[in-house]
């Protein structure tokens, strides 16, 4: 058990009370501390865009995530598409006959599909790898060959760089955007796309 003394922001004492009530369950107060319990079984994946929905049902059309972009503006990615898009994408990956457990790199700018990227690989079974697309191609080759992940989800424009040797490492890339060079070749996929096409 992990135990919660003071608010680091404010340095004043937590009382469980004083907690969102869909926390409480897993706190107790112990002369005059705060304990949190930590379940045995715990998926962030689900308990980001499953549990949320399961307990408010109120926030199925309220924003999750805002992303703003010079190219596209504001995208907004509501609770429930969340869970829909995330399931959708933890179906993409059991179907594409990678081994459970495997390492999913998601390299990612800021965009509507690395959250439902990254919640959808927990949610599924797999291992979330987040790299950064301010790391040089030599940075990345390193990661690519220290962590041997199965699957790349990027950019267009990060995929060119990367060096088609170690493109053809990764059993399954998906593409954020569609680039007709890249989704020639028979594992690299367009993720929209390949959304609309799972179970």
């Amino acid at each position: 058990m992990l135990k919660v003394e003071e608010n680091v922001m404010t340095k004043q004492k937590i009382h469980p009370a004083d907690l969102p009530v869909h926390i409480q369950p897993y706190i107790s107060k112990e002369n005059d501390s705060v304990k949190v319990m930590v379940p045995d079984s715990f998926n962030l994946g689900s308990a980001v865009t499953d549990w949320v929905l399961n307990q408010w049902n109120v926030f199925h059309d309220k924003d999750a995530f805002i992303v703003e972009t010079e190219n596209l503006g504001v995208t907004r990615l509501t609770y429930g598409e969340l869970h829909y898009f995330s399931n959708q994408f933890g179906h993409l990956l059991a179907e594409s006959g990678i081994d459970s457990g495997s390492r999913v790199m998601i390299k990612l700018p800021n965009c509507i599909e690395y959250p439902i990227a990254f919640l959808g690989t927990i949610k599924a079974g797999f291992i979330a790898t987040p790299i950064s697309t301010m790391l040089t191609s030599a940075e990345t080759e390193f990661i690519v060959n220290d962590n041997q992940a199965s699957v790349l989800i990027t950019s267009a424009y990060e995929a060119e760089k990367l060096d088609p040797e170690l493109r053809n490492r990764f059993s399954l890339i998906i593409l954020v955007d569609e680039h007709s060079e890249f989704l020639e070749k028979e594992h690299i996929i367009y993720f929209w796309e390949a959304l609309k096409k799972c179970k």
